[in-house]
């Protein structure tokens, strides 16, 4: 993908970043084999709102309708969909199904963020919007320390192949389950090594909830903590229920609500969710 351009970043002290309001840019992919960009592009256009960040403007004033604010990394800020298709749209669409227009969902979602970074913009920013509820959308990943486990595509990211992938969806289909072989033997040493209980990346994910808990139980905000799955093996052979386990057990000291993901994505095939 290309890198994000600085003319639409804010640099923000104890924080990664921010979006600057009303800008737009866009990221390339080296391949569309699932045909979701626009043909001969492989590219996508983002804009940010009057707050800096994805979806329908936000408004300080409150209104009639429940407000959730969702916190949580690139997952949930859409990195590959589409506006319509971001995982707080999807929400917002489905909590009003009913015909209702009881609930808005802003989506405060930034790549790259850990949970500490989130927490830590929940409380100097979204509190300020004073949602009703605030979902931390957990991927597994959030404990990691930034740069330290890549996404898919290692071969693909060798300017070669990539050069290849982009041209042929054969040679992408033929790179992509080595990508895969690859990446999961690294991922699993690597989740076994931050989830111990007594990891520093553990220990300051688990502080970062605790200190979540404890801002919104000051400000009568409801925090409820939402567990991805890793995308991959969606059976009964998926690797990674112990970090679910885990997880939930720490919410559950945490006195947090929690909603594990996991069995509505059992059964699922991997690659028709990847982007």
């Amino acid at each position: 993908m290309t890198q994000y351009s600085q003319d639409v970043m804010l640099e923000a002290t104890g924080l990664p970043y921010l979006y600057k309001p009303q800008v737009s840019f866009a990221l390339e992919w080296p391949s569309n084999p699932s045909g979701y960009f626009a043909p001969g592009s492989n590219r996508l256009v983002f804009h940010t709102n009057n707050a800096g960040f994805r979806g329908p403007d936000f408004s300080l004033a409150r209104n009639f309708r429940t407000r959730i604010a969702v916190i949580g990394d690139s997952l949930c800020w859409g990195q590959g969909v589409k506006e319509e298709h971001m995982a707080s749209m999807v929400l917002e669409r489905e909590l009003n199904r009913d015909g209702g227009d009881r609930y808005e969902v802003y989506n405060f979602c930034l790549t790259s963020y850990q949970t500490a970074d989130e927490v830590e913009l929940f409380d100097r920013v979204v509190a300020s919007y004073l949602p009703d509820v605030v979902v931390v959308w957990f991927f597994l990943n959030d404990f990691f320390e930034p740069g330290t486990l890549g996404g898919w595509g290692i071969i693909g990211n060798r300017n070669l192949v990539a050069g290849v992938r982009e041209r042929s969806v054969l040679l992408d289909t033929i790179f992509t389950p080595i990508d895969e072989w690859v990446t999961s033997r690294k991922m699993i040493r690597m989740y076994r090594e931050v989830y111990r209980p007594d990891s520093p990346q553990f220990q300051k994910g688990r502080q970062a909830l605790a200190r979540l808990k404890k801002i919104c139980g000051e400000q009568d905000i409801i925090p409820v903590l939402a567990i991805h799955p890793i995308l991959y093996r969606l059976d009964e052979s998926y690797g990674f229920r112990w970090v679910h386990q885990l997880m939930v057990k720490t919410a559950g000291e945490l006195e947090m609500p929690v909603v594990d993901m996991l069995p509505w994505f059992l059964g699922r095939k991997d690659r028709e969710l990847w982007v």
